[in-house]
């Protein structure tokens, strides 16, 4: 199964750009210039994340499609590099495990614990954190209701967290599987456990479903100050006061 996860991974990664450009020329030229300027930036975003980190490209052989984007994943090596977070916990892994991990081991070390609903993503992440000799907690979370914390769709069943939580990316659920907003379920499930100073990223931030979240947890939780990080999908960035 993770081994054909990691096939329609690497297969989506290749047709993005393509699919892009296509979108560009349906738009003219500027149209294709523009998708062509943001290709390249997305390809010079990884190279300088890379080489930040002491890898090359093929440590992270897919960052598009289903994976994370280059500029999320360069967001959360600034965070950790700038704030050391100590304890940092994902909901989503795959890449941003990856990058994780390793923006953490070159700042001394820290705690990192991922969720996944599938243990074929799990699976397919944990190999790859051994190929880089790299250490995370993967986890499988299986998806309910997310009804309890007041939101529409479905959210993770997660044991184990973590009493306090420097940094939390939430780049999970999957829209198509779990209903639009139902990321939203993670502020009742886990703002409690941001530690003084602590923060949430928010991935794909631009959908109509994470919009309307990020209103209702500026509503909810006024002692988080909310903020929108450049990124060509959205991010939401979150920070408690401390």
């Amino acid at each position: 199964m993770a081994s054909v996860l990691s096939v329609a991974n690497s297969a989506a990664a290749r047709l993005l750009p393509f699919w892009r450009g296509v979108r560009g020329l349906a738009r003219g030229l500027k149209g294709w210039r523009t998708a062509r300027a943001q290709s390249h930036a997305r390809r010079w975003t990884m190279e300088r994340l890379v080489a930040r980190l002491g890898w090359t490209t093929d440590d992270l052989p897919t960052p598009d499609g289903w994976a994370g984007s280059p500029d999320l994943l360069a967001a959360l090596a600034d965070h950790v590099f700038a704030h050391k977070p100590r304890t940092v916990v994902e909901f989503g892994s795959g890449l941003s495990t990856l990058v994780l991990a390793r923006a953490l081991e070159l700042n001394g070390g820290g705690r990192l614990v991922s969720y996944d609903h599938l243990e074929g993503f799990a699976a397919l992440t944990r190999r790859r954190l051994t190929a880089l000799g790299l250490e995370a907690e993967v986890h499988v979370a299986p998806l309910t209701t997310a009804a309890p914390h007041g939101y529409p769709g479905e959210w993770y069943d997660a044991a184990g967290l973590p009493e306090r939580i420097d940094l939390l990316l939430i780049d999970g659920p999957p829209d198509w599987l779990a209903g639009g907003g139902a990321r939203g379920a993670a502020g009742p499930a886990l703002f409690h456990r941001l530690s003084p100073g602590g923060a949430v990223l928010l991935d794909d931030a631009d959908r109509d479903g994470e919009r309307e979240v990020a209103a209702r947890w500026r509503r909810e939780f006024p002692h988080i100050a909310f903020d929108e990080l450049p990124a060509h999908k959205g991010l939401l960035r979150g920070v408690r006061a401390g």
